[in-house]
């Protein structure tokens, strides 16, 4: 699917298709495997009202699975992540931790990956997402090179937004963070990190 890519754009998905150039790009939306995944559409309505959930993070709530996640992309290369650690197993609640994860070239291409941290919300006390995207960064790596890369997960990024007190609030409790080539949960590796005062 090459989308819109311009007047130069057929040049271009030659060189990707011929293997001149390595792919890297990720999909900033999930592909559904069927209409039922998708919301109702009314093409004669001049209003469109989607929920809280749509996206990847309807996809997963409700348990299914898609066609391509949200984050898939394609290389003519693999790469393997390994090694996720957190510099500390618990933040306070205006604090940050620093998430790192060894990523590996391990076919015979050099390429460049797209590597996603994701932050998941198993014990709130709330309706929150599965996991939501909080930060992404590309690697160049060639054949066999491993890198490390680092990321920081601020308890910020864990907040909700409460309507009653008007103010974003970070929750207590264990969070999980994910990190990987997509949002499907079996490319990620995954760590806890505790909120605590």
């Amino acid at each position: 699917m090459a989308f819109y890519p311009g007047e130069r754009g057929g040049e271009a998905l030659a060189r990707v298709l011929l293997g001149d150039v390595n792919p890297s790009g990720k999909l900033p939306f999930t592909v559904p495997k069927d209409a039922s995944q998708l919301p109702a559409f009314d093409d004669r309505s001049p209003t469109v009202t989607y929920g809280y959930y749509h996206g990847y993070t309807l996809v997963e709530k409700n348990g299914w699975v898609p066609r391509y996640p949200f984050g898939h992309g394609l290389s003519y290369t693999a790469y393997t992540y390994a090694n996720l650690s957190l510099d500390s197993k618990t933040m306070k609640g205006d604090g940050a931790v620093k998430v790192s994860v060894d990523v590996t070239n391990a076919g015979a291409r050099p390429g460049e990956e797209i590597v996603q941290l994701y932050a998941g919300f198993p014990a709130s006390k709330l309706d929150r997402p599965v996991k939501l995207l909080r930060g992404f960064d590309k690697v160049a790596l060639a054949p066999g090179e491993t890198k490390r890369l680092s990321f920081t997960l601020r308890a910020r990024d864990l907040a909700y937004y409460d309507p009653h007190q008007q103010a974003w609030l970070v929750e207590r409790v264990p969070h999980r963070v994910y990190v990987g080539p997509s949002s499907r949960p079996a490319d990620l590796l995954e760590a806890t990190v505790t909120v605590v005062d």
